[in-house]
């Protein structure tokens, strides 16, 4: 009924038809000195009766009556300009604003948000690059993914981690985009950095509810970032370089004003490090006793302008992580047993004991993204704006294990080659349509072709006789996907503003067909020009999975589609909310949630991800979730000392059939309590310091209520089985997490507009000891009388005491 509802509200908008005599005003709002575009800048008069904001790619258009006016336009970081005009025709401006080179504390911009378009609710947060910079790095690295960890309702997984747990939902469940391209891996270095470059970011907006209806196919939250186009103007760039990374950045004019590139590239270091070290550690054993470890990514956009109205941009990303660890031996004996075949027989004939002259280990992983797009940007007319893009975005994991012991009579060598991955060709199409200030219409399609591929391909050879290829049948998937969206933000009123909207999409897979109907509505109600209050419904649609082992260290992630028997998930979301502006530069927000859960899966008990994906659905259960919390924010954004202070109270929950005796039991995501302080100092225009401090719930975890030792077979000899009971799905919490960061940056400004900044950091100032895992152990002991007593304890492994770090930037 609600969706009936919501529809038949919809599409009554489009019974109103008043028209007055009104001018149009449209344009474009860029950086003076790079001319890129400004999304999200603020357009008002100056008595602040009405007020738009530009699209994703700095685009505004609005009507207004003929005659004077004066407009404001306002970006943060920006200074604000006015721009004085006589209205005697339709009217094209492009607006060019200054960034700001120090903010006094007593600096206020009036502009009534009461009457600013609604784009974004308290479910939107857009956050400036400028506070990713200066947050406090590890290891030398601002991190995007880290620092939407200081959003109420957003949290880690776990310590270092950049994967992001949204309103309760998994890491799977955020739709995150690169210039509108989906990323299915966005880390580096297992989880501990984001496979986004800050320096080549322009914008970043945050969806937690209250989500347009251009985005689906997630359930949790969408993170939209846009890459730099490039300055047209001159050349500039930057070169970093810190204790994990360092990297460069290029930018400048093809053709002055019309054609500009941007180029970003970034390496680890860390190999460098470990070849050293390693070399000194093992000179003798170097070449056949090592480990490694790199990365690297690569972005690059080109944007040309086709006249005043039309753009095109084509954009490449590339990264890719690479884990080698190489072993080996040589003049070893072993036992007849030593080296068992598949059926656990000797492959060694001739003598209880042979020498083995030689016997090596190599196992490389590898895995990353790639992106080509090409995208064409018009301003068909003075009402409307399109948007096409094409795309190919493709996430790829491969593992490739080589083992071989030899000597002048057997050879045996094992082999295993692992592959999974997805490959995604898509177009979409996307209209803007301003019919008059009260609306502005959105309107889209999109078609994505999804290939699935896990594999698994096994060599095995003993004896000097290479036996047949073992290779286990593909188990490729593929699947079309096909989605409409209608929206339209609505001012109603001068108080009441409503964006209403509907998705529709459908979903084919193996002679399956899925659709989903999702409709859209966030209303805005100002009580006062202070005081507003802001309640949303999102319904959202994911058709893929994601299954993956979390080890320590190597996350091995499997996407797989829907199928007949793993249904889509599904996600309803309630959110209520206020904003008060208590003080120009303080403002004060609640927002309050509930959203239940459909199809999400888990793995029974018992099960784990083993890297093959060869009946997957058979390891998982399908069933339901809830999540519900309360979250408050606190944020100074003006002035010479900024930050936000805020709390989170929240829990989620899972339920299924056949886990935990089919009882509600808390996800391994669940931290009941979570603090964020940041606080932002700008001494001078050459100093700035920044401090940081979080504290949270553990999260939990599950531990068995019993635990059996009892002897294996010996297969290996002095290896133990153990039988586990287990009572109820993550029944323990974990310690809570706390720690203090601190940062400081020093800009040093030279001639020609180039600078140096080094930035000095310490992450986990007080040395807190926070448990990334725990583990059980068991102690053995006799007791009085002699008989062996087992204790069971259970040991923490923490992951970062304090870490001091360095990195230097320099721009020119």
């Amino acid at each position: 009924m609600m969706r009936v509802i919501i529809t038949c509200l919809f599409f009554s908008i489009f019974s109103f038809a008043v028209k007055a005599q009104m001018l149009r005003i449209k344009g474009c709002v860029t950086d003076i000195k790079t001319k890129e575009v400004l999304i999200g800048a603020t357009i008002s008069n100056n008595e602040a009766s009405f007020g738009v904001i530009t699209n994703s790619y700095g685009f505004f258009s609005f009507e207004h009556p003929k005659g004077n006016v004066q407009l404001l336009c306002s970006y943060l970081g920006y200074e604000t300009v006015v721009i004085d005009l006589c209205l005697s025709k339709d009217t094209t401006i492009n607006i060019p604003l200054s960034p700001t080179i120090f903010q006094m504390p007593d600096v206020e911009i009036k502009v009534n948000k009461s009457n600013i378009r609604m784009d974004n609710g308290l479910g939107v947060i857009t956050v400036p690059i400028s506070t990713i910079k200066n947050i406090p790095k590890l290891f030398g690295e601002s991190d995007l993914m880290k620092s939407l960890q200081f959003v109420p309702g957003v949290q880690q997984t776990a310590e270092g981690k950049s994967n992001l747990t949204v309103r309760g939902g998994s890491p799977d469940q955020n739709l995150i985009l690169l210039d509108g391209i989906p990323i299915y891996n966005a880390d580096h270095a297992f989880g501990f950095l984001s496979v986004f470059n800050t320096e080549a970011l322009k914008n970043v907006t945050l969806y937690k509810s209250g989500y347009p209806a251009c985005f689906g196919g997630r359930l949790s939250s969408v993170i939209d970032i846009n890459t730099k186009d490039g300055n047209k103007d001159a050349f500039s760039g930057s070169a970093t370089l810190g204790l994990l990374a360092g990297s460069v950045n290029f930018e400048g004019p093809i053709v002055k004003d019309r054609t500009s590139f941007f180029f970003s590239a970034r390496r680890s270091l860390v190999d460098l490090y470990l070849i050293g070290l390693q070399e000194l550690a093992n000179a003798d054993d170097f070449e056949t006793n090592r480990t490694n470890f790199s990365f690297y990514d690569i972005s690059a956009k080109i944007h040309h302008k086709i006249g005043d109205k039309t753009s095109i941009y084509t954009m490449v990303y590339n990264g890719r992580d690479k884990l080698m660890n190489r072993t080996g031996n040589s003049d070893i004996s072993v036992s007849q047993d030593d080296i068992p075949d598949r059926n656990g027989n000797s492959v060694l004939n001739n003598t209880p004991n042979e020498e083995i002259s030689n016997s090596a280990s190599v196992q490389d992983w590898k895995w990353g993204n790639t992106i080509y797009a090409i995208r064409l940007n018009s301003a068909v007319a003075s009402k409307m704006f399109l948007n096409t893009t094409f795309a190919y975005n493709k996430y790829q994991y491969k593992t490739t294990v080589d083992k071989s012991y030899a000597n002048d009579s057997v050879n045996v060598i094992d082999a295993l080659n692992y592959k999974s991955g997805v490959n995604d060709y898509s177009i979409s199409l996307n209209c803007e349509y301003t019919p008059s200030n009260k609306h502005f219409l959105r309107s889209g399609f999109q078609f994505v072709y999804h290939d699935f591929f896990p594999e698994v391909l096994l060599v095995h050879s003993s004896g000097n006789e290479a036996t047949t290829p073992n290779t286990q049948p593909s188990q490729e998937v593929r699947s079309r996907e096909y989605s409409y969206y209608l929206e339209d933000n609505w001012s109603i009123s001068k108080k009441l503003e409503a964006n209403m909207g509907t998705r529709f999409s459908l979903f084919t897979v193996d002679g399956l067909m899925y659709h989903a109907f999702d409709p859209r509505l966030s209303l805005r109600y100002m009580l006062t020009n202070k005081l507003s209050i802001v309640a949303d419904y999102t319904h959202m649609e994911q058709y893929i999975h994601m299954l993956s082992n979390n080890s320590l260290l190597l996350q091995t992630d499997l996407w797989m589609s829907s199928t007949s028997s793993i249904k889509p998930m599904r996600a309803r979301q309630l959110s209520f909310g206020v904003n008060l502006s208590i003080a120009p530069q303080l403002t004060f927000s609640f927002a309050s949630y509930y959203k239940n859960m459909n199809n999400v899966i888990e793995y029974k008990d018992g099960a784990t991800f083993s890297g093959i994906s060869s009946g997957w659905e058979d390891k998982v259960e399908s069933g339901i979730g809830r999540a519900y919390g309360a979250e408050f924010a606190l944020e100074k954004n003006l002035g010479k000392t900024t930050g936000t202070l805020s709390y989170t109270i929240s829990k989620t929950e899972r339920k299924f059939n056949k886990i935990n005796s089919g009882d509600w039991f808390p996800s391994k995501y669940d931290r009941r309590h979570y603090i964020n302080l940041l606080v932002m100092h700008k001494l001078n225009s050459k100093i700035d310091f920044t401090l940081n401090w979080v504290y949270s719930s553990g999260i939990m975890m599950t531990i068995p209520v019993m635990r059996v030792v009892t002897p294996d077979i010996p297969y290996y000899p002095g290896k133990f089985d153990e039988l586990t009971q287990l009572e109820n799905r993550n029944n323990y919490r974990m310690p809570a997490y706390h720690r203090l960061d601190v940062g400081v940056n020093y800009t040093r400004k030279k001639k020609k507009n180039r600078c140096g900044i080094w930035n000095f950091s310490i992450y986990n100032l007080y040395n807190q000891m926070n448990a990334f895992k725990l583990y059980e152990e068991i102690d053995v002991s006799r007791n009085d009388v002699g008989k062996l007593v087992y204790t069971k304890k259970l040991k923490q492994v923490t992951l970062f005491p304090i870490i001091p770090s360095i990195s230097y930037m320099y721009k020119f």
